[in-house]
């Protein structure tokens, strides 16, 4: 494994949330506001989280492919 700043969670959208927040507890320091967003976020099909390590923080990304043609 190489070391990085960035994990990303992919799959089924129910608990997503909840392992992304498990893990970042865990390995990096998450702030309230992050823990917050992440108990925020609604997560729909093929969609998912990207948080990185920046300096002393943690910046959450919802990553998804909507708008998309097929979902019109």
């Amino acid at each position: 494994m190489n070391p990085g700043n960035t994990l990303s969670f992919f799959g089924h959208a129910v608990f997503l949330n909840a392992v992304a927040m498990m893990v970042i507890t865990k390995v990096w320091p998450a702030d309230d506001s992050t823990i917050a967003a992440l108990k925020d976020l609604d997560l729909g099909e093929a969609e998912g989280i990207e948080l990185s390590l920046e300096g002393s923080f943690v910046a959450m990304k919802h990553r998804t492919v909507r708008p998309h043609p097929l979902w019109q």
